[in-house]
């Protein structure tokens, strides 16, 4: 591993990218894939929240299947696949609330102007 993937894996995964992927089989939890693997954050990456680089909020996922996850929210990454990692399910109800609520201010000015 070189500098800059260093780098990266200790600034955006909390120095715990390998270990996801080794945890994981170095597969898609979701397929199976073993091509084009990344590692996805569950509760997003925030700066200073050491909960979106948490060994039990990252999963694997295949290029594919990662981007389906952005496009559509929890269609890939499911609840059974959150307890298989252990994840911390209030941290799901907590994620859902900034979503609503992410949701109901870009509803709000889509339609303050109309």
């Amino acid at each position: 591993m070189n500098y800059i993937y260093k780098y990266a894996n200790n600034k955006f995964y909390g120095g715990n990218y390998y270990k996801i992927l080794s945890r994981d089989g170095y597969k898609c939890v979701n397929c199976g894939s073993t091509d084009n693997l990344n590692v996805h954050h569950i509760i997003g990456l925030r700066d200073n929240d050491s909960r979106s680089v948490d060994i039990s909020s990252m999963v694997t996922l295949c290029r594919k299947c990662h981007s389906k996850e952005h496009y559509m929210p929890n269609s890939i990454v499911t609840d059974l696949i959150l307890e298989n990692i252990g994840f911390d399910f209030i941290l799901k109800k907590f994620i859902n609330e900034i979503r609503n609520n992410l949701h109901a201010k870009k509803h709000e000015t889509t339609h303050k102007y109309l």
